[in-house]
């Protein structure tokens, strides 16, 4: 088994906000934009598309601390 800090992550964002996740990992803004660990809760709502993202646990357990990833039941 990995030790945890080499494991990746995939995670979804809207197409128009990846800049602001990777403003937000290199804490240039304390705003994370919404994200989905799931491509199948990705809401049929986000116009444009979504882009799948893999990031290693360390960068996800900061994301996390700071905003939960969304999901359908949230809807």
């Amino acid at each position: 088994m990995k030790p945890l800090n080499l494991m990746n992550v995939r995670i979804f964002v809207h197409n128009m906000e990846v800049d602001a996740v990777f403003d937000f990992i290199n804490k240039r803004t304390g705003i994370m934009p919404n994200y989905w660990i799931n491509e199948v809760d990705v809401p049929l709502s986000v116009s444009g598309g979504y882009v799948e993202l893999s990031i290693d646990y360390t960068i996800y357990s900061y994301i996390r601390s700071m905003k939960d990833h969304q999901s359908l039941l949230d809807i």
